[in-house]
């Protein structure tokens, strides 16, 4: 795993845009240890932020018309570009549960390090092998038994 090179604490829950400035740099970090030979083999391709944030809001206006708590789930979570448009256009409360999967080791402790303060719960798997979208489901049960406990973010 590649930590941010943190000049003092990780940043706090309520810090967004200094996690996202740290996920574009362990993006890039990690990105540049792989031939492009090597990244086309599993075909890994980052999202940039800006469609990110253009699809959140886009979903955002078919939630407006439900309340309802989102689960969210990334099957490829990478560095976590869907989840920080996720959080940049939702408020924090209404997101119920997040799980995100990542076969690639840098990327998911990268991603669990960057975001799990703000309840980004990160698999290290692969999505496309049998039992893991239903290791998936039980990891979104046990965060969401967790939050109807009070034991999650305030």
């Amino acid at each position: 795993m590649i930590s941010p090179n943190w000049e003092s604490e990780p940043a706090s829950p309520q810090d967004l845009s200094s996690v996202e400035a740290c996920r574009l740099v362990v993006q890039r970090k990690i990105d540049g240890l792989k031939t492009p030979s090597e990244r086309n083999r599993l075909g890994p391709f980052a999202t940039p932020p800006t469609l990110a944030v253009e699809m959140a809001r886009f979903v955002k206006t078919i939630l407006d018309e439900d309340p309802s708590p989102i689960h969210f789930s990334d099957p490829a979570i990478g560095a976590g570009s869907f989840f920080s448009a996720l959080m940049s256009v939702f408020p924090a409360e209404r997101v119920a549960t997040a799980t995100g999967v990542e076969i690639e080791p840098a990327f998911a402790g990268s991603a669990r390090e960057l975001w799990g303060a703000f309840g980004l719960e990160v698999m290290e798997a692969d999505f496309t092998r049998p039992g893991t979208a239903k290791r998936c489901s039980r990891v979104g049960i046990r965060k969401r038994n967790r939050l109807l406990r009070g034991g999650m973010r305030q």
